[in-house]
């Protein structure tokens, strides 16, 4: 599940009353990101109470993987996750809830906060399919309307600024630098490249760490033993 638009402190409490108030938070576990900075002291007993999961923003790729482990083993549980990261204004979204819901194999339930209506939206569920564009089309028509507490704050509905092709064309040495990274490519949809795959060997030193330059684009991890290179089909 990801909330949205996400600017005020607010929103928390809001997300906790109106998912109460529908009976969903009721019937089902849940948990939600909260950087790991915040779990000190008295704070940090509070959030877990309430369902926090801290997260390493220096590590994306691993809150991906648990993330989507957690989700395969329970049946019924609800990851809330705010693909802003931030309450003030950026230019793009987070594309961790992405990877996760492709990976796990789970749909994508978008939920608005509208403060113009005062009302909180849930929308139809969305099955990951590969085509971020065209997904986040469809999140783009959901959220179109929805009025954030600080709507300046509210930005566009995006992941990266840069195209697979250019990250590839920018990065892809630095990328065939990481350990472990035997290959780069990009799987297509509809005839263009949509996600960036980075081919691994296993190894003990392979870093699992996803380069900042590559944070918001679609990335397929592919393990592979002897080094090969990628069939880009």
């Amino acid at each position: 599940m990801i909330v949205a638009p996400h600017t005020s402190n607010w929103d928390f409490f809001v997300g906790l009353a109106c998912g109460y108030g529908a009976g969903i938070l009721s019937r089902w576990a849940y948990g939600f990101f909260v950087k790991s900075a915040l779990f000190l002291g008295p704070m940090g007993w509070a959030l877990r109470a309430l369902g926090g999961i801290p997260i390493d923003r220096s590590a994306p790729h691993d809150a991906v993987q648990r993330s989507a482990e957690l989700l395969r083993r329970r049946a019924r549980y609800l990851l809330v996750i705010t693909p802003e990261g931030t309450r003030r204004r950026t230019e793009r979204w987070h594309a961790g809830f992405y990877h996760i819901a492709r990976e796990a194999g789970v749909p994508v339930v978008p939920v608005a906060f509208d403060y113009g209506r005062r009302e909180c939206r849930i929308g139809p569920a969305l099955e990951p399919s590969g085509d971020a564009d065209a997904d986040l089309e469809a999140l783009r028509r959901f959220y179109a309307g929805a009025r954030a507490r600080y709507p300046e704050r509210f930005g566009p509905i995006r992941f990266q600024h840069e195209s697979v092709a250019e990250v590839l064309a920018r990065h892809g040495e630095r990328l065939l630098g990481i350990p472990g990274v035997t290959g780069t490519g990009e799987s297509r949809c509809g005839g263009r490249p949509c996600i960036l795959v980075l081919v691994i060997r296993k190894t003990p030193e392979l870093e699992r760490r996803i380069p900042p330059e590559l944070e918001g684009v679609p990335v397929e991890i592919r393990e592979t033993g002897p080094i090969r290179p990628l069939d880009r089909g």
